[in-house]
């Protein structure tokens, strides 16, 4: 069973930060998620909303932003006055701290007009990179795209889980699908085995999701924004 530190330790520390992934490795997740979304002079922010308002200290659109004026906000401060200065980083910058140590699942947000200027900086990213890499995206257009360009690179199709999307994976080539764990009946759950793709199921934010995702799904991996309690939980259960 993999543990994934969604956007690192959201619990801990602020989401999406290089503070709350390096929090995430020195626990022992077995896989890190994040978000991109690429700015105007193109490059890739790691940043889950589509605006910056939220978990920064300014407003608006985040790809309406080059990156210098990304990287003047101030990404930690909302969370705790421990973390003020803290930045928003730069996909090449967490992939750095990472450094092939556990995997690394990337959620490109919907881009629309932006794919091509995402993919231009994504695929050489992804080519250097040490370690594995998964992409996954609720943009099955997106993941289409994706997939030719770069069909040896793991896809997983965010998305709530029923015939149809279960369908939707596996007509565009994608290797896992990555539902929102209660969306997942028993039925689902064999289905999905019985089309061999791999499972990410997400958000474990309790005890009580994990206890409930361990005992009733069969399932690769969870995205956790508690990690530290599912690791506890899986080791009490001898790891799965």
């Amino acid at each position: 069973m993999i543990v994934v530190g969604h956007r690192g330790w959201p619990q801990k520390y602020p989401e999406n930060t290089l503070p709350s992934f390096q929090g995430a490795l020195d626990l022992g997740v077995g896989a890190i998620e994040l978000d991109v979304h690429v700015t105007t002079d193109n490059h890739l922010a790691v940043i889950h909303d589509d605006t910056v308002d939220r978990t920064t200290d300014g407003k608006g659109p985040v790809r309406s932003k080059a990156l210098a004026e990304l990287k003047s906000l101030d990404a930690g401060r909302w969370f705790d006055e421990r973390f003020r200065g803290v930045r928003i980083p730069t996909l090449d910058e967490v992939m750095d701290l990472v450094a092939g140590k556990v995997p690394l699942a990337i959620e490109v947000k919907p881009p629309g007009e932006t794919l091509l200027r995402l993919n231009d900086q994504l695929i050489p990213l992804i080519r250097r990179y040490p370690g594995k890499v998964v992409v996954h995206s609720f943009d099955a257009g997106y993941l289409r795209a994706f997939r030719a360009l770069l069909p040896d690179v793991d896809t997983g199709f965010l998305c709530e889980a029923s015939e149809k999307t279960l369908a939707q994976a596996v007509e565009m080539g994608c290797t896992a699908i990555h539902p929102a764990w209660q969306t997942v009946t028993p039925g689902l759950n064999r289905a999905i085995r019985r089309a061999g793709l791999r499972i990410m199921v997400w958000i474990a934010q309790t005890e009580s999701d994990c206890r409930k995702i361990l005992s009733k799904l069969d399932v690769d991996a969870i995205g956790a924004d508690c990690p530290d309690v599912l690791l506890h939980v899986l080791a009490e259960c001898g790891g799965f």
